[in-house]
């Protein structure tokens, strides 16, 4: 086996392993996920900058998802991204819960992030009442 295939296969294994420091252990794996969006979502709003949108829904079931309400259990995450660097700077979470929406938010701080479930989300409920299905705005892209 040439050198570079082992090293390709050492660098995967890593990325599979690595934890974004300073998120629940729930929202790990969030970029193997489906990604709601096809391109990256630039329009202004509360959360201004490159934005892509995860969801753990499976992607054969995402578009059925978005005709109603989504089930208890479902996770939207959206990564902010800072447009001038490309690193993520934000992120924010919505994970539908027994009593509706649960929101968190996860600031950049050096290597990790920090926050967690905002216990004040009056804002972020606020805003996402005008949404277009269940307080989610980004809808899904065609794929």
């Amino acid at each position: 086996m040439s050198r570079y295939i082992v090293a390709a296969i050492l660098l995967l294994a890593g990325m599979a392993v690595a934890k974004v420091a300073g998120i629940p252990d729930k929202f790990q794996d969030y970029l193997s996920w489906t990604r709601v969006n096809i391109g990256k979502v630039n329009q202004g709003g509360a959360h201004p900058a490159g934005k892509d949108v995860y969801t753990n829904i499976a992607g054969d079931k995402l578009l059925d998802a978005f005709k109603g309400t989504f089930a208890e259990g479902t996770i939207f995450l959206k990564e902010r991204v800072d447009p001038n660097t490309l690193v993520v700077t934000n992120i924010y979470t919505m994970e539908k819960g027994k009593n509706g929406w649960v929101w968190g938010m996860f600031e950049r701080k050096g290597d990790k992030f920090e926050g967690g479930v905002l216990e004040n989300a009056q804002m972020c409920i606020g805003c996402h009442q005008g949404a277009k299905t269940d307080r989610v705005f980004t809808q899904p892209g065609r794929r």
